[in-house]
């Protein structure tokens, strides 16, 4: 097996690193049984990311921000605060899953971006 180069290994990172962020955009338009395959494929590709990381010679470790940033919409809806509670935007909210929000925040990450919304960033 061919030992990879240094730069061979930052860019096969900035390849998967790409391809997982591109997911969460792609994903939400496919439907379920494509959301489902396109979600472990994403799975794969982090777990590549996490071996190529461990690899790099700079071997810079895995940071709380790559973490959540890795993550897709359906995951951070589990993991993340009502956009209400966050005070990053104001959206409708019926609390009908005793109030975690989970649905509602889903909507919203699944939103395009306003760059008006920045401000309250």
């Amino acid at each position: 097996m061919k030992k990879l180069k240094p730069q061979e290994i930052k860019a096969a990172i900035a390849y998967f690193e790409e391809a997982v962020h591109e997911s969460d955009e792609i994903i939400s338009d496919c439907s379920p049984a494509l959301q489902a395959e396109l979600t472990e494929q994403k799975q794969h590709f982090v777990a590549v990311l996490e071996v190529l990381r461990r690899i790099d010679p700079e071997n810079k470790p895995l940071t709380n921000g790559d973490l959540i940033r890795s993550m897709s919409n359906e995951k951070l809806a589990v993991t993340l605060t009502c956009p209400n509670e966050m005070g990053m935007d104001e959206i409708d909210c019926d609390h009908s899953d005793d109030k975690n929000c989970c649905q509602c925040l889903l909507d919203w990450l699944n939103q395009p971006y306003e760059p008006e919304q920045e401000a309250t960033l």
